[in-house]
This record gives structure tokens, C-alpha cells and sequence, in this order.
């Protein structure tokens, strides 16, 4: 299931990149744009977290689109977490409670959201 995962993640990470850079009408903005969103905004906001004490955007940060969409590649178990010779279960770094479909899910309704909103601003800007 995890190979399966893996594809739908990358598949919708790139729809996700589509509809950024349609938003933005720039492919290097698009590109440079979702590899933020993807790979710095994680990083900064666990460290906002951290730093300043504010719990519910360590959460927050479980539901970011790195964060959901992982959870379709990853592996669960019941045993727990560091057993010799089972995986541990993924959870995302703020502790939110996506699991393969729900992360799914949250992704889904990412891409959706930001599509949708590209799809309406092209319609008004490109006549």
C-alpha cells in the first residue's frame, strides 16, 4: 500500500504545484513557491513552535501538505514504537491524528482549494 501511497502523493503534490504556479503565472515562482510550502514552512513554524511556546501551531504543522500527504506512505503498526524489527507508526511532528486516508484527505481538499482559486483568478486575469 505504501508504493501505491507514495504515487498518489506525488501526483497531488504535483497538482499542488500547478495550481500554485497558475496563481502565480510564473513557473521558477510556482516551483520556488511549493518547495517552501513544502520544505522550509514545516521547518520555521516547528521553530515558532518551539521557541515561542505556542502549542496549536505545532499542530497546525501536521497539516500541512508535507506532513498529510506523508501519511500515505507510511507504514503502521501495533507494536510500538522502536520494537526490534517492527516499523514505528508515522504521525506527523505536531502530533496531529492523520492517518493514510484522513492525510489523504487533507491533502486532496489542499489541492482542491488551491486549484480552484487558480482556476478563478486565470478566468478573470487571462480574458
Amino acid at each position: 500500500m505504501p508504493l501505491l501511497g507514495a504515487s498518489v502523493y506525488v501526483t497531488l503534490v504535483a497538482l499542488l504545484a500547478f495550481g500554485i504556479g497558475l496563481l502565480v503565472r510564473s513557473s521558477a515562482g510556482g516551483i520556488a513557491i511549493t518547495l517552501g510550502i513544502l520544505l522550509v514552512l514545516p521547518i520555521v513554524l516547528s521553530l515558532v513552535s518551539v521557541l515561542a511556546g505556542i502549542d496549536w501551531l505545532g499542530t497546525a504543522a501536521g497539516y500541512l501538505p508535507d506532513a498529510a500527504g506523508g501519511q500515505l506512505y507510511a507504514y503502521a503498526s501495533d507494536a510500538p514504537a522502536g520494537a526490534t524489527g517492527a516499523p514505528a507508526t508515522a504521525t506527523a511532528e505536531g502530533g496531529s491524528d492523520l492517518n493514510g486516508w484522513s492525510g489523504a484527505g487533507v491533502l486532496l481538499a489542499e489541492v482542491v482549494v488551491v486549484n480552484a482559486l487558480a482556476m478563478v483568478v486565470a478566468r478573470r486575469r487571462d480574458v
